[in-house]
């Protein structure tokens, strides 16, 4: 085997590489003059296809992943006083604590009250936020047990149905978040969950909502699903 062939070859792709037009690849560069580097671009892109692995397929083995963080996410943020149910996962937010008093006059007044969430058994976020009405606002928490990831940003709006049977229909909306490693993994989603409550905060009906995936690691990307979180009565 021709060593020094090898490398010449190796440098001469490199070189290309670095200096390939911006949409080469569309009919435009048709009548690119340079039709050795055309050629060539076209030869690195079919080779950087054949061996790099697609950012499509590590993104859908991660998509579940983070179906499940979102699903935990709303968890812990629903003003739910009893929250039956058991997930079984490590990223578990069922048992924060949630001063259901602050809550319930949030709903009926909608005054906004600072809320706290600390590590503890059974809740994985940590940081604190102030809810707003039909309002977007910022929440931003410390995660563990979440892999990689170390911080999730995300951007909601609460928004409150009232019911004539003098229930409320609350839904919590993410028009966008980012939940991030800091260095290496990102994925940027938004979703929305309903529920049905009491003026006690007791659940009345599971109306379920829905999660997307947009950006995975800078990648445009599309996971749409339905979510639902599986509430015993």
């Amino acid at each position: 085997m021709n060593y020094i062939a090898i490398l010449l070859t190796i440098f001469s792709i490199s070189t290309y590489a670095a200096t390939c037009p911006e949409g080469f690849e569309s009919k435009e560069y048709f009548s690119y003059k340079d039709k050795k580097m055309m050629s060539s671009c076209i030869e690195i892109t079919n080779y950087r296809k054949a061996v790099a692995p697609s950012s499509t397929t590590q993104s859908n083995q991660n998509y579940p992943f983070f179906e499940k963080m979102f699903r935990q996410l709303i968890l812990g943020l629903l003003p739910i006083s009893d929250k039956r149910v058991t997930l079984e996962e490590d990223f578990d937010n069922s048992k924060c604590e949630i001063d259901i008093r602050k809550w319930r006059n949030f709903l009926i007044t909608q005054k906004a009250p600072k809320l706290y969430y600390q590590f503890r058994t059974g809740c994985s976020v940590e940081g604190e936020f102030t809810p707003q009405m039909n309002k977007n606002f910022p929440v931003n928490f410390n995660v563990r047990n979440l892999g990689q990831i170390k911080t999730v940003q995300m951007t909601l709006q609460i928004q409150v149905d009232p019911q004539p049977d003098h229930t409320m229909i609350v839904k919590i909306i993410c028009f966008k978040g980012v939940a991030s490693s800091g260095f290496s993994l990102s994925a940027r989603f938004k979703g929305s969950y309903a529920i049905r409550i009491d003026r006690r905060g007791r659940l009345k009906k599971n109306i379920g909502g829905e999660f997307s995936i947009y950006s995975f690691n800078n990648v445009p990307v599309a996971y749409n699903r339905k979510l639902e979180i599986p509430f015993s009565f």
